[in-house]
């Protein structure tokens, strides 16, 4: 039989093949695809020869127009590309693109100043040992800088110029000393075509100048601000019923995802989560996340979920927007939009989450001496407002470990906080409030307990279960305007000691009869905190961190 092809058929080549295949080819051959690429490290090839990988994907793009067409969209659709500004001429390689390859890329990161190292980062951990790395960090961008800015006017008008409609995702970076550069460097941005995502920090610390501008600046980018224009008349939200506006604002930044904040004199209002990264409630690597508080993760440290040299846009930590950050931070604006807004936002704030009023110097790092005033003290007369303290449910007090005696009667903090319990007996809403009273315990983190701890004598001990009763017992008046729960969680003294360490249920029982007896000293000889105690109550996030840190010391 003859086999010889018939005249006209052409024979089977690579092009002949579909798309798809060729793709799959192309990818299978060496092809670099789904990958992180850095422009600065490919451009100097001196100091970092492209791998195998690039040199395969080189070899594939010289080779016909039609491979060189496919090869590029994959490479530039698929892939991940960073750049940062060391010198003149640092961005070169972004405006070195056809403006076909700037059309095709979906990912770009451009950090043009960086006066940090990111969090989670390598840089971070290098940071702990005090090397000289982080020497490296920018300084802030001021006007002075003109070469730099003028190279990122230049390069950023042409990227915007060949940026195709919804397809790029964009992270910014350019840490300044104020508001007159920030608005010079973002000015590029406010034209560029509708990004797929945009992401903009434009300072190291939290600022709502930068943050306002980094906000306006990225939602306009992704198309926000046109949507609100069609809109059309703002919703009249004060003609609500006050019940429904109450429960519209729950669902904000009011109620926390843990319903938890913790608040002292340097960090304001914050979040305190008991672990610090997450993997998931039974995901390997971080088992310790617990399945009961997983569903809060996603409202925080967001940076861990991106590729590592993408950078930090968490306005917890900068000033910097992303639609991917949703990690709390207080909802100032709520309080500042009107009077109304304010009492609203305040009833639901006060009420719906647990506040714990932890040291300045951390719950469990022995306090050196009395502070001037205590934190509780600051809190209920100074930060919370005087018509706001009836909205409290739920108020935590944590007192450090300290040496021998502390908050002594002579103290200007000691009669300040008597004040401060005259001040609140009338404001509170005492039959409604739930308080809770730590005196906290010096926690192991695998090092020897502390000598005052360790070799704590009668005296000493005596000296400090007379504080707790010193400090406690004027608590007593809160009980006579209505307060019906109050517990007491007390560091026994002599837990440490040679006596304790040998007889850890003779510490126990000592611990219980502390407690019972302290409360009973606030509420009355009938009170048994026991009783009321229920499964909501639970551990605070700083008690939990503390007693993993114990177990695992």
């Amino acid at each position: 039989m003859n086999s010889t092809p018939s005249v006209g058929t052409r024979p089977a080549t690579f092009l002949s093949l579909p798309p798809v295949v060729r793709h799959q080819i192309y990818c299978d051959a060496g092809l670099i695809h789904d990958s992180d690429i850095d422009f600065n490290r490919r451009v100097n090839t001196t100091y970092w020869p492209p791998s195998a990988d690039f040199q395969i994907s080189y070899n594939l793009l010289l080779t016909c127009r039609t491979v060189y067409t496919e090869t590029s969209y994959i490479i530039y659709s698929t892939n991940r590309f960073f750049i940062r500004y060391s010198d003149a001429q640092s961005l070169e390689a972004l405006r070195n693109l056809t403006a076909d390859s700037v059309a095709l890329l979906t990912q770009l990161t451009v950090h043009l100043n960086v006066t940090s190292c990111e969090k989670g980062q390598e840089c971070c951990e290098v940071c702990r040992g005090k090397s000289s790395y982080c020497l490296k960090h920018d300084k802030p961008l001021g006007l002075s800088s003109k070469t730099i800015l003028s190279e990122w006017q230049t390069t950023a008008r042409y990227i915007t110029a060949h940026i195709k409609q919804s397809h790029l995702s964009l992270h910014f970076v350019c840490d300044v000393n104020e508001l007159k550069v920030a608005m010079y460097v973002v000015e590029p941005l406010r034209n560029t075509p509708t990004l797929a995502e945009c992401s903009i920090r434009l300072a190291r610390q939290p600022g709502p100048l930068l943050r306002d501008v980094a906000q306006e600046v990225a939602t306009r980018a992704m198309g926000y601000q046109d949507r609100w224009n069609h809109v059309g008349s703002a919703f009249r939200f004060f003609d609500l019923p006050q019940e429904l506006r109450l429960k519209i604002l729950g669902y904000t930044d009011l109620v926390t995802p843990l319903c938890e904040v913790e608040w002292n004199p340097e960090s304001n209002f914050y979040l305190h989560y008991s672990t610090w990264r997450c993997g998931g409630p039974s995901i390997g690597g971080f088992p310790e996340c617990s399945p009961d508080l997983h569903r809060a993760c996603q409202f925080r440290n967001c940076w861990q979920y991106e590729p590592s040299n993408v950078g930090c846009f968490c306005r917890r930590y900068h000033a910097a927007f992303s639609s991917k950050c949703r990690c709390w931070s207080p909802p100032t604006s709520l309080f500042l939009v009107c009077k109304q807004l304010s009492v609203d936002a305040q009833a639901v704030f006060f009420a719906r989450n647990r506040f714990i009023i932890v040291p300045s110097g951390g719950c469990t790092h022995p306090a050196k001496s009395t502070p001037t005033r205590l934190e509780v003290s600051i809190f209920l007369r100074d930060v919370v407002p005087s018509n706001a303290l009836h909205f409290l449910k739920f108020l935590e007090v944590v007192f450090p470990p300290f040496y021998d005696d502390y908050l002594c009667p002579h103290e200007p903090a000691y009669q300040d906080w008597l004040q401060t319990i005259e001040y609140v007996r009338e404001r509170l809403d005492l039959p409604m409030l739930t308080l809770r009273i730590y005196m906290a315990d010096y926690i192991l983190h695998g090092e020897l307990v502390a000598d005052f701890r360790s070799t704590m004598t009668k005296e000493q001990g005596m000296a400090i279960l007379k504080m707790y009763a010193r400090t406690l017992g004027p608590l007593s008046k809160l009980r006579e305007k209505g307060l019906s729960r109050f517990f007491a969680d007390l560091a026994y003294p002599f837990a440490h000691t040679r006596f304790g360490l040998r007889n850890p249920t003779s510490v126990l029982e000592r611990s219980t009869e502390l407690r019972q007896r302290i409360e009973r000293l606030v509420m009355g000889d009938d009170y048994d905190g026991t009783l009321l105690e229920t499964k909501e109550l639970g551990n605070s996030q700083w008690l939990e961190e503390s007693l993993r840190d114990y177990m695992s010391s």
